[in-house]
């Protein structure tokens, strides 16, 4: 009697474990994506997109026509990161607008 006391407690106690195991593995994915959220949002949004400038013909990372500083262009208008004013985009090279 108390071998099947203590083979249900067992069976009892192993069960659990991949129950938390699945739990532990959502935890982190969830927080994974959101680290990679918050990432994307508030890091990633400043690097500047390459685009392809029509008048030197070359792939070049977009400036503010401003104060010539970075752009957050995943806005709709593109907004400077020097000034935070709305701002057209310009080649990095020939300083045309893009």
């Amino acid at each position: 009697m108390t071998d099947i006391f203590l083979l249900a407690q067992t069976e009892e106690n192993g069960s659990q474990m991949p129950c938390l195991y699945i739990i532990v593995l959502i935890v982190i994915v969830f927080s994974l994506y959101v680290a990679y959220f918050l990432y994307r949002h508030f890091i990633g949004r400043w690097k500047p997109n390459p685009r392809y400038c029509s008048y030197c013909g070359q792939v070049v990372e977009p400036m503010s026509d401003c104060c010539q500083a970075v752009v957050d262009d995943q806005s709709l208008p593109p907004i400077c990161a020097g000034c935070g004013n709305n701002c057209a985009l310009i080649c990095n090279q020939c300083k045309k607008p893009i």
